[in-house]
This record gives C-alpha cells, sequence and structure tokens, in this order.
C-alpha cells in the first residue's frame, strides 16, 4: 500500500481528520429520516411502560448522600483509593516506557499516552503474574517483588520526564473544556464515573465474580500458582483480566480488585478525549464517553469485577492505534510501533475473554481487502496469537482441549468429568438457529428485530441498552464515510456485529462493540453544525436517563450503608442482597477463623468459593457436582469417606439454602440419599449453623469437619431435603 511522504522537518503536518462523515445525498433529506426515526424511538421508549425518566424526588432519594459518611469509612475509602492511584502510577509509568522505548511511538497527544500506557502496562502486570502462577510462585512476597520491579522499570524507563521538567499542556488538552457543550456533557460524566466509583468501594458480592472471576484468583493464591478445576469449566476462559485481580486481592482485597475494573473504564474514557483532541473535535470525546458509560448495562458492571469494560478498554485501543497508524498525519517513525501496539491490544483483547477472538478475524478480512501486505498481516496476527497463547497453553496442560471447555467431547472423550458447554452457550441466550428456523415468521422477525428488541426491552446487567444507540443507528446507513480511517472503523462495528449476533442475544457479549459504535456516535452527532445543539441535547436527556437507571441498579445493591460506614463489612457480606442470594459468608468466616492452616473445603451446593480462606473446590451449576459424582461412585458410607480422605478435604461447606434456591435434581436414587446421609452421620461432625430464615435474607449453610470415626450425629439436613422433593 501506498503511504503519504512524512511532512519536511520542522513543518507541521496539515490538520487531517481520521474520522468524517457526511450524508449521502444531499438536501435535508438525511435528517428528515433521522429525526423522524428518532422521534419514533424516543417516544416508544417513553412509553415502554416503566417511565424512564425519574421524578426529582426519586432522583434525590437515590442519589448517595456522601455527606453522611462516617470519618472510618472515608478513611478505609480513601485508603483503597490511594492504593488505586499507586497501582494506576506504576503500571501508566511502565507502559509508556514500552510506548516510548520498544514501540517508539511519539505521535500521541497527551491523553492517547495515557490511555494507551495503562493498557500495556495492565498487559505487563497480567502476563506477569501468569509467570509466577505458572512455576507456583504466587505469594505475597512474589507479587510485592514483581511490583517493585515494574515500578522501578517504569521510573527507569521515564527519566525523560524528570530531565524535561513538567510540560505546559497541549492545545489538545487545553480545548478539552472549550464550549458550554463540552463542559455540561464533561460534569455529566464525571458525575457516572463519581458515583459508580462510590459504589466500587464496597465488597465484591457479584455471583459470576464470587463463582470465578474472583473465586479462582484466590484458589490459585492459596494453591501458591494455577492449578486445574475441571469442575468449574469458566476457569478454561481466557483469565488475564482475573489474574489482575488476583494481583490486588493478593496484596489488598476486592475492592481494589473492583476499583480497577473501574479505572480501566477511566483509561477508555481518556482514549475518547484523546481521539477527540487529534480529531479536532474534543466534544465527540465527550459525547462518546457519555453515550457508552451511560448505558445501563455498562454502568452496572463498571462497578463490579467483571471483564466487559476491560476488554471494551482493549478493543476500543485496538481499532484507534490502527486508525492513528493508517492516518496521514502520523510521522513514519511511529508507524510501525502503531501497528504493533494495535496487534497488541487485539492480542489482551482476546487474552481476556472468549468472545473477543473473533476482531482478529475481523480486522484480516480488512487487511486484506485492503490489500496490505502480507508480511504486514503475518506480524499483526503473530503479535495478537502470542498474547492469547498462554491460555491456550494453559488449557492445553490442564484439560488437554486448548478451547476448553468448548468442544471438549471432542479433544477428550474419556474425560472424567464431562462439560455442559452447549449449556454454557444456552445460559449465554446462545441462539438456536436450528429451533429458529423451524419456528417460523414470528421467531425470523424477532431475530432481524434484536436490535429494536433489546433497546426496548432490556432491563438487567445483562441486556439494558437503552434508547441511544438506536436512535443513532440510521447514522450507519445514512452517512458515509469520506475517509479511509471512516470505512475501516464502520467494517470494523460491522464485524463485531456479525460476529455476535447470529451466536448471541446476550447485548452484554457486545459491549465492546457498542464501545466502539459509541466512539462514531460522537464523531457523527457533530456532523452538521445545525443540528449539534438537537443531537447534544438528546444525548444530554438520555445521559441523564440511562445514568438514574444505573443508580437504581447501584442502590440495589444494598451497598449503602457499608459505604457510608452504618454497618460493618461482615455484616454486608452476611446479609442478602441483589446478585447475592443465600450468602455462604458466615460459614466461610468460621472456617477462616477456626479451621487449621492445612484444611481443605469441599463447597456442596453452592458454586461460590470467594471469601474463604483455605483451598477449597467447588462445582459451577453446568458442571458434574463432585460431592454427588463421589456419592454415586461410593459403594458404602466408609468408602464415601475413603474418597473424601483422598482427595484431601477436610471440611464441607453446605450451603443447603442455595440447594433450595436452585433447586437442582442431582439425580440421586434413595439407596445413594441413604449412603449419603449415613456418610454425614458416622464420618462427619457439624461444627457451625448459620439458619437464618427471614424471607428478605433467607440463608441456611453448615459447616462439618470430617472425621475418621465420629460418634453417631443426627440425620444430615441435605439428605433429609433431598428425600422431602425426590432427589431434587
Amino acid at each position: 500500500m501506498k503511504r503519504p511522504k512524512a511532512p519536511a522537518k520542522g513543518k507541521v503536518p496539515p490538520p487531517v481528520s481520521l474520522l468524517s462523515f457526511a450524508p449521502r445525498w444531499s438536501g435535508p433529506l438525511p435528517w428528515l429520516l433521522w429525526g423522524l426515526w428518532g422521534g419514533a424511538v424516543a417516544l416508544t421508549y417513553l412509553k415502554k411502560g416503566e417511565g424512564p425518566l425519574y421524578s426529582p424526588a426519586l432522583c434525590a432519594r437515590l442519589f448517595p448522600p456522601f455527606w453522611e459518611m462516617s470519618f472510618s469509612a472515608f478513611v478505609v475509602h480513601v485508603r483503597h483509593l490511594l492504593q488505586l492511584a499507586l497501582a494506576v502510577i506504576v503500571l501508566a509509568g511502565l507502559g509508556r516506557g514500552l510506548l516510548r522505548n520498544a514501540f517508539r511511538i511519539s505521535a500521541l497527544n497527551g491523553m492517547e499516552t495515557f490511555s494507551f500506557s495503562y493498557a500495556l502496562g495492565i498487559g505487563v502486570l497480567g502476563l506477569g503474574v501468569f509467570g509466577l502462577g505458572v512455576v507456583h510462585l504466587w505469594n505475597t512476597a512474589s507479587l510485592w517483588a514483581l511490583t517493585m520491579g515494574l515500578a522501578v522499570a517504569a521510573a527507569i524507563s521515564n527519566r525523560d520526564l524528570l530531565r524535561k521538567g513538567r510540560e505546559a499542556p497541549g492545545s489538545e488538552t487545553r480545548a478539552l473544556f472549550a464550549g458550554a457543550a463540552s463542559k455540561i456533557i464533561a460534569v455529566l460524566v464525571v458525575l457516572l464515573f463519581g458515583v459508580f466509583g462510590f459504589y466500587a468501594l464496597a465488597p465484591e458480592i457479584s455471583y459470576d465474580s464470587l463463582v470465578y472471576h474472583l473465586a479462582l484468583p484466590s484458589l490459585y493464591e492459596m494453591e501458591g500458582g494455577l492449578v486445574p478445576t475441571p469442575t468449574n469449566l469458566y476457569s478454561g476462559i481466557p483469565m488475564h483480566t482475573e489474574l489482575v485481580y488476583g494481583w490486588a486481592i493478593t496484596l489488598s482485597d476486592s475492592v481494589l480488585a473492583k476499583l480497577l475494573h473501574w479505572s480501566l473504564g477511566i483509561g477508555l474514557a481518556v482514549g475518547f478525549l484523546g481521539a477527540g483532541a487529534r480529531l479536532r473535535k474534543p466534544l465527540a470525546g465527550w459525547l462518546a464517553c457519555a453515550v457508552f458509560f451511560s448505558t445501563p448495562l455498562v454502568g452496572i458492571n463498571l462497578w463490579k469485577t467483571s471483564i466487559d469494560v476491560a476488554s471494551s478498554y482493549m478493543v476500543f485501543l485496538s481499532l484507534y492505534a490502527l486508525l492513528v497508524h493508517l492516518g496521514e498525519a502520523t510521522d513514519s517513525s511511529s508507524r510501525k510501533g502503531l501497528w504493533v501496539a494495535s496487534a497488541c491490544f487485539t492480542g489482551l483483547a482476546m487474552a481476556m475473554k472468549y468472545t473477543n477472538w473473533p476482531l482478529l478475524i475481523v480486522l484480516l478480512v480488512i487487511f486484506a481487502v485492503m490489500r496490505l501486505g502480507w508480511r504486514s498481516m503475518a506480524l499483526y496476527a503473530g503479535v495478537a496469537l502470542a498474547c492469547v497463547l498462554p491460555w491456550v497453553a494453559r488449557n492445553w496442560a490442564f484439560y488437554g482441549n486448548p478451547l476448553f471447555p468448548y468442544f471438549h467431547e471432542l479433544w477428550r472423550p474419556d474425560a472424567q468429568y464431562p462439560v455442559d458447554w452447549h449449556g454454557l452457550q444456552a445460559d449465554a441466550s446462545g441462539r438456536n438457529w436450528a429451533s429458529i428456523l423451524a419456528a417460523g415468521p414470528r421467531a425470523w422477525l424477532e431475530v432481524l428485530l434484536h436490535p429494536w428488541l433489546i433497546s426496548m426491552k432490556g432491563g438487567s446487567d445483562a441486556d439494558f441498552v437503552g434508547a441511544l444507540y438506536l436512535m443513532f443507528l440510521p447514522g450507519l446507513f445514512l452517512l458515509r464515510g469520506q475517509t479511509r480511517e471512516s470505512r475501516v472503523a464502520t467494517w470494523v462495528l460491522l464485524g463485531l456485529w456479525l460476529s455476535w449476533w447470529p451466536l448471541t442475544a446476550m447485548p452484554r457479549f457486545f459491549i465492546p462493540g457498542l464501545a466502539v459504535f459509541a466512539f462514531l456516535i460522537g464523531v457523527m452527532a457533530l456532523g452538521d453544525a445545525r443540528l449539534v445543539p438537537w443531537t447534544v441535547s438528546v444525548i444530554a436527556a438520555l445521559t441523564l436517563d440511562n445514568f438514574f437507571w444505573g443508580l437504581a441498579a447501584a442502590e440495589k445493591s444494598g451497598a449503602r450503608p457499608y459505604l457510608l460506614g452504618r454497618i460493618s463489612e461482615e455484616d454486608y457480606l452476611t446479609r442478602s442482597h441483589y446478585t447475592y442470594p443465600t450468602p455462604y459468608f458466615a460459614s466461610a468466616r468460621w472456617i477462616n477463623r477456626n479451621a487449621p492452616p492445612e484444611a481443605r473445603v469441599l463447597v456442596i451446593g453452592d458454586a461460590r468459593g470467594y471469601y474463604l480462606e483455605r483451598p477449597f473446590r467447588s462445582s459451577s451449576v453446568l458442571d458434574t457436582d463432585l460431592f454427588t459424582d463421589w456419592v454415586k461412585k461410593a459403594p458404602t458410607a466408609e468408602a464415601l469417606r475413603d474418597r473424601v480422605e483422598q482427595e484431601g478435604i477436610t471440611h464441607l461447606l453446605v450451603n443447603l439454602g442455595e440447594v433450595m434456591r436452585l433447586k437442582k435434581n442431582p439425580g440421586l436414587a434413595p439407596e445413594e440419599i441413604d449412603r449419603m446421609d449415613d456418610f454425614f452421620r458416622k464420618y462427619t461432625r457439624e461444627r457451625f449453623v448459620d439458619d437464618h430464615r427471614a424471607r428478605d435474607d433467607f440463608r441456611l449453610s453448615l459447616v462439618y469437619e470430617v472425621a475418621p470415626a465420629a460418634p453417631p450425629g443426627p440425620p444430615a439436613p441435605l439428605a433429609a431435603w433431598y428425600r422431602r422433593t425426590g432427589g431434587g
């Protein structure tokens, strides 16, 4: 591909917009059609039955009363924020050193530099923790040594900052708040991050995090390194972000891990702003921030230890580094570095989640259409695949399946514990096209109208998209990209959609695509100066609407009393909350306080294991239940005892409340239930019971100690429940 000549030394390159869109037809028709569509969307959304805009009184009640916070709670929160600030400084400094010394990139403004640097620092940290986990040196001392090593590397590689001194902010930064519209949207964005960051200061209670996002890194810490967990199929997904969380919980706790995810949102927001500055349209960056981070499903995930905002960060930077690489104003010395950086971000996105793997295919197809050289394409693919290779190797070593849990029956037909990856797909709203095609025209229409339906009916952290994206959807058809970069960005968005929509109906898996779309919305909204006041007003109004929905979900978490210092952390974790039903924390706390350091715990009836401070084994709801499997394979209670001891289990945590909630049938015959009951009565001692059966706070969990010859005890409540329900 022919490259434009670099500008002569000493000359400033002419301003070139990477992204520029114009109507496909002249005249007012495109804008009229778009306005009619937007009005129809807004009216339908307002009438969907729940009333999007809250009353002022309700909004005031939902807004956290920060001024009521106790001093002790304030001190705890400040401590966590200082920990986060130190982590960000080290990681961003490390990444900046890589940008300048390894990638040789100098064609970035200050905001772009920070966004790129922090993402690279996160990448290095995750790889470092992975390396320690492989050699079984995952412990506090080793992670502190890793952290100090990264800090020293960051300091050495940024010595130029000391020599140059403090530099004055560039014109792009000074223009960031130019104009009333930028100031208004900036206030909304700061409000979004402030409130969601406040809720990130509470201990984690998200179900998925307690099953694998935090539970597995916690287990690796206690085991001293990475270990296979074949009855937790989530352990096979690429887990780069989870290892970063593992670093946080090893050196601090779950709050730092949550704040790290929140801070990755800030990294993405700064990337939006840096892009707006490069385009000479700072307002576009602010609008992209408002559209994306006010999206209810994004905001709800922002204050959890989820993966979606982190992967959106990497996906956006992958595209944006590519666009800057293609830009005519980019100096030739930075082009190769930007190409490799884009590949790194693509690889890191793939190392975070399987759903990001199609990104590389989409980009390679686009490169082929653009007729880029095969060597450049090979370099790009090689760098990206190198980032995800550790996870493929891990799965091969642990499970004999590089794509675990997918297609496990093909790789390991004789596996000890079968994997229900089809159930995982169904749980993730996977599309069954055979059923859809056989269902008839109504089902076909629902699939085709998917963008409309999720915008009007979504209401959870998995599907609450809101109306903004739907309102701006016609822009992709009524406007055309005037530059090559505009077309590439549109192609990437289309490719991400086509690699998601046919496979699943869950919008949460398309959050990285929404980040790209939000960026394009920010640019398209400023396409016609006469309409900017209208587009900005619509975005501001719906941003507030989305924010209040996200605020309502945050309030529903029940974290406010803890955050304000009205209850302790233990009180908060002991009670039931939204996404935290039938808690087991009281039993876990008893084990942490009373079980010997060498104890090992089998969790029965619950997939969650985080907050246990002893090595544990558990089974997800989609996997073979370990204890049930042992019961079925043991001919006698004595044989079951021998199997439990052979596995090294010393304590049992039975969450009977969760068994009742899930109503999962273990498939036990009457004689097998008797055998299980006999095992509990003869070979275990009941050591702790948490029995609280209030309607809004139901919990019933028990702790047993395995004893070689315990005096016969009363019938086991778990066996009694299975008898009463016929095994389920």
